[in-house]
């Protein structure tokens, strides 16, 4: 999926970003059909071109045992994520034969990735991808898991929005 043929890994391709030289990044749907070690090294590329005080929102499938069985009797809106497939401690893959068509993560790996980057957690906003948290007309943002991040290195202006990690 997404390029099979490709001769390159993800992993390898340093965004072609001066350093410091940028203060906001949005993904919508990305980490979502990453696995870890191209998670990691997006991560540390993001820390790597934001301005201090930038900021990332980041869209995840976030899933505890909590939600893995919820999810098994009740359909996601997104369609049939249920995500049985542990293919790595903390991470589960939707379809097999896709392994990038849907990947989630605990919270506590995702914070660890964050931070192993430099960053921090800000802020984390459930969307109703799981049908745990309410959707429309509720506020919520949309239907993945927002997470905000930022840089460490101050720079702090704002109210939180969904999920911000700034670069230190």
């Amino acid at each position: 999926m997404y390029n099979p043929s490709g001769g390159m890994l993800a992993s390898a391709i340093p965004l072609p970003i001066p350093d410091r030289s940028i203060d906001r990044i949005f993904l919508w749907s990305v980490f979502t059909h990453l696995l870890e070690p191209d998670v990691r090294h997006y991560l540390r590329e993001f820390k790597r071109v934001m301005r201090p005080g930038g900021r990332i929102l980041a869209s995840w499938f976030i899933v505890d045992e909590h939600i893995l069985r919820h999810i098994e009797d009740h359909r996601s809106p997104l369609g049939d994520l249920a995500f049985r497939h542990k293919v790595a401690d903390s991470c589960y893959i939707n379809d097999q034969s896709e392994p990038l068509g849907a990947v989630a993560y605990t919270l506590a790996l995702v914070e660890t990735m964050i931070t192993n980057a430099g960053l921090s957690l800000y802020h984390l906003q459930r969307g109703y991808w799981s049908t745990l948290w309410p959707g429309e007309g509720t506020g919520r943002t949309g239907p993945y898991d927002l997470a905000l991040k930022r840089s460490l290195e101050g720079g702090r202006g704002g109210p939180p929005i969904a999920l911000r990690a700034e670069q230190g």
